[in-house]
C-alpha cells in the first residue's frame, strides 16, 4: 500500500486532528505524520492548500450545552469540550444595572505553581502517570470563611471579565484576575471563581503579584475585600444564558461561599485525579524511546 499521495496526506491530517482532540500523542507529532505518509515535505505543502477554514467561534449557548453534557471523568470528552469552546463567544454570568460579567474561554486560566517535572522527577517511559491538560489540582492551605470547601480538582473553563454597560459603544472588557473553574468530582459540578494571585502581565509576559484584598471590589454587592475563592453557580445545570440569574442571587452566593487565603493551582496528576473520579478514555502510556 502506498504511503505517498493525497490519500496518505488525508490520513496524516486526520491522525493529527485525533491526536490533538484526545491528547493521545506518540513520541512526537512528526511520528504521527510519518505513521501515515513517507512524504513529509509533500504533506506540509499539501496542508497549505488543504487546511479547512477556521470554524466560527462557539456561541455562548452552545458552549453551555456542551459543558453541561460533558462527562468530566472521560478524558477524551473533556479534550473535545476544550477544543470546541476555547476562544468562543463570552459566556454571560450575570448583569447589574450598569455592568455585565462574562466568562471568556481563554488559557491559561490560572498561573500554575508547585511541582516542576524534571529529569529526576518525571515518570519513566511507559508509566501510566501523567498530568491532565485541562484539570487543575487546587489547594488552599490556610482558608477562612466559606460554607462549602473548595474543590480539589476543577476543569479550567476561562477567566471572569467585566465591563460597563454602554449601549452606544463597544466598551472593552476589564480583567478581574478571577479564573473560572468547574468542580470535576462534585455531583453538582459547581462553578467556582478562583483569584489568580500571580497573573501574567500582557506587555512583559512575566508574572506579577496581585492580592485580592488590595484590589477594588469586583462585585458591588459583595464589597471588599475580594475573596480568593467563591462559588458563582451552585449547580452547573442551572447556568443559563437565556435567563440570567439576578445580581442578588450570584452575589449572595459569592458572599456566602467566599473563602480567603491564597489558592495554589497545579496541573492534576492523572493518578491523583483517578482517586476522586473513575477516569475513562485515557491516553496510552508514554512510549519508551527506541534504541538508536
Amino acid at each position: 500500500m502506498s504511503t505517498t499521495g493525497e490519500a496518505s496526506f488525508k490520513a496524516a491530517q486526520t491522525a493529527l486532528k485525533d491526536a490533538f482532540r484526545t491528547g493521545k500523542f506518540p513520541t512526537s507529532l512528526a511520528s504521527v505524520v510519518k505513521s501515515k505518509t513517507t512524504d513529509v515535505d509533500g504533506f506540509i505543502k499539501w496542508l497549505d492548500t488543504n487546511t479547512p477554514a477556521p470554524r466560527p467561534p462557539c456561541s455562548a449557548a452552545d458552549a453551555l450545552t456542551k459543558l453541561k453534557a460533558t462527562n468530566f471523568a472521560d478524558f477524551a470528552a473533556v479534550a473535545t469540550l476544550a477544543d470546541a469552546v476555547d476562544g468562543g463567544e463570552p459566556i454571560p454570568l450575570f448583569k447589574t444595572a450598569d455592568r455585565e460579567y462574562v466568562v471568556v474561554t481563554t488559557r491559561p486560566v490560572l498561573s500554575v505553581a508547585g511541582e516542576t517535572i524534571t529529569a529526576t522527577t518525571a515518570p519513566p517511559p511507559g508509566s501510566k502517570v501523567s498530568v491532565h491538560p485541562y484539570v487543575y489540582d487546587l489547594a488552599q492551605t490556610s482558608a477562612t470563611g466559606g460554607q462549602v470547601p473548595l474543590p480539589r480538582f476543577a476543569y479550567a473553563l476561562g477567566v471572569l471579565k467585566t465591563r460597563a454597560l454602554n449601549p452606544t459603544a463597544d466598551t472593552p472588557y476589564e480583567e478581574t484576575n478571577y479564573g473560572v473553574v468547574v468542580d470535576v468530582a462534585g455531583t453538582n459540578h459547581a462553578v467556582w471563581l478562583v483569584y489568580n494571585r500571580a497573573p501574567y502581565d500582557v506587555e512583559t509576559g512575566e508574572k506579577t503579584a496581585a492580592d485580592p484584598a488590595e484590589m477594588p471590589a469586583v462585585f458591588a454587592g459583595v464589597g471588599a475585600p475580594n475573596p480568593d475563592a467563591a462559588q458563582a453557580v451552585a449547580a452547573l445545570k442551572n447556568w443559563s444564558v437565556t435567563a440570567l440569574p439576578a445580581q442578588t442571587v450570584v452575589e449572595g452566593l459569592v458572599k456566602s461561599t467566599a473563602r480567603r487565603g491564597a489558592v495554589a493551582a497545579k496541573a492534576a496528576w492523572i493518578d491523583d485525579l483517578a482517586k476522586a473520579v473513575t477516569l475513562t478514555n485515557l491516553p496510552p502510556p508514554r512510549a519508551a524511546p527506541q534504541a538508536p
